[in-house]
């Protein structure tokens, strides 16, 4: 089975309100969402479909990261957990399909102390982001 690719997301987490930190990056014309579970913030940042490839993706959100404020950049320090989710569409029609994510491109998120998740969801169930 093969796979097309959806989207990169950036999830964010902290068990403190950093509703500024989100709306600074979600004026990068992100898709965007910001939830409350308990003492847990959560806000989700997507690039939606203009970008094709998951490095590219990943990479657009980091430039992002790179722009923050000094505010900015104090509270994402301060989050619990940084996730660059690359999501991919299973597809039954194709044996395989490789998606590359460079050293140079891991090597920025780990300096941003982010981690790389990889989301594949499975052949049939329709993409909420590309179809």
């Amino acid at each position: 089975m093969g796979a097309r690719y959806i989207t990169t997301d950036l999830i964010l987490e902290g068990g403190f309100d950093f509703q500024s930190l989100h709306k600074e990056i979600e004026q990068s014309d992100l898709i965007a969402q910001w939830h409350q579970r308990g003492e847990c913030w959560l806000a989700n940042h997507g690039i939606g479909p203009q970008i094709n490839d998951p490095n590219e993706g990943i990479e657009f959100l980091l430039d992002i990261i790179e722009g923050l404020s000094g505010p900015g950049r104090e509270t994402w320090n301060r989050l619990s957990s940084r996730r660059f989710d690359m999501g991919f569409q299973g597809e039954p029609t194709h044996f395989s399909r490789e998606w590359e994510v460079r050293s140079d491109t891991l090597a920025r998120i780990v300096a941003f102390q982010g981690s790389l998740v990889v989301t594949i969801y499975r052949p049939g169930k329709k993409s909420s982001i590309r179809t």
